[in-house]
């Protein structure tokens, strides 16, 4: 088992500067960051079963990851997937979701100070009585004030590994590969971009819909055109990435020496191979280990219609002469 740990400086980030620059987006990609990396690395080989005919041998490997950014030039940089001094690099920043009320089926979000307010889509309702607080006194809508840091929870995964098997009987050989990975988080708007109210396409949870007085549910009341009370960004689709995939399983047979060294063939394999055969995982989206966004550097995590790791059959034939 080893301890590793890496300081890196002069990281490369976008920083951001004032909108009269003129400057597209708004920033500018600089070297203005030192952050630290470190864990654990832990391999085991062990040889299971040995004899005349079986053998059965294993390769696990465990990787811990703790990430910190520790210095910016500059102000931490507020995104979704935010830059901050003393967190994890791209640690999510969104709006807290509180919930639908039971009485009202209107959805509601946590201000900073931890009071809930609710949107009320009707459109019988005054554009500035949307928001209010649930003893119906108005309230602001949703701002950046309101964004709350989500300490600890990026889209990198804070510990992965692989556990590899090899079983020999006779002429067959077996293989198994899993792999997995925990402590990340999903951004899954793909799920969000499903659950609209514009007539699309959508998901079973929209079922789930608030319809009368004293339902439980995490779906607000429907109506036609609602955009605001289930935006992208908010703990509703921060979704626990972590999993189990089965990589790979191969079957093969080798013939016989005997029967190769009749027809002058020094050896003969066949066999088959299915990789990514399944996955256990309690993420809701379409594969745990996808990203959207891969422009830079810390925005790891988005789920926004992303396609997952295809499952693919294999066969063949190892033939050397």
């Amino acid at each position: 088992m080893d301890y590793w740990r890496t300081n890196i400086r002069d990281m490369i980030l976008d920083a951001p500067i004032i909108h009269t620059a003129g400057i597209p987006d708004s920033k500018i990609t600089s070297n203005i960051g030192r952050m630290r990396n470190q864990g654990i690395e832990l391999q085991i080989n062990s040889t299971n079963i040995t004899t005349d005919e079986w053998t059965w041998s294993s390769v696990f490997n465990f990787t811990t990851v703790n990430n910190k950014v520790l210095e910016l030039a500059g102000d931490d940089i507020l995104e979704t997937a935010a830059v901050i001094k003393g967190e994890a690099l791209g640690v999510w920043r969104v709006y807290k979701y509180a919930g639908v009320d039971l009485e009202t089926g209107r959805a509601g979000y946590y201000e900073k100070d931890g009071r809930i307010k609710y949107y009320d889509p009707n459109y019988s309702v005054p554009q500035g009585e949307k928001w209010k607080y649930a003893d119906g006194t108005i309230a602001s809508p949703l701002n950046a004030d309101d964004l709350e840091v989500q300490s600890g929870k990026t889209g990198t995964p804070k510990w992965y590994g692989n556990l590899d098997n090899t079983v020999r009987y006779k002429e067959f050989d077996f293989t198994l590969g899993l792999q997995f990975a925990g402590g990340h988080y999903l951004l899954n708007q793909t799920n969000n971009g499903l659950m609209t109210t514009l007539l699309n396409n959508n998901i079973e949870r929209i079922k789930d819909r608030w319809t009368t007085p004293g339902q439980e549910t995490d779906v607000p009341k429907l109506y036609h055109g609602d955009r605001a009370s289930l935006p992208a960004n908010t703990t509703m689709w921060l979704e626990k990435a972590s999993f189990l995939r089965v990589r790979d399983i191969t079957l093969g047979y080798s013939l016989p020496r005997n029967v190769l060294k009749n027809i002058n063939i020094g050896s003969l394999r066949v066999y088959a191979r299915v990789s990514n055969l399944a996955v256990i995982t309690g993420y809701t989206g379409t594969d745990p280990e996808i990203s959207t966004n891969r422009n830079e550097n810390y925005k790891v995590g988005y789920d926004n219609r992303s396609v997952p790791y295809p499952r693919t059959f294999t066969f063949g034939i190892n033939l050397n002469l």
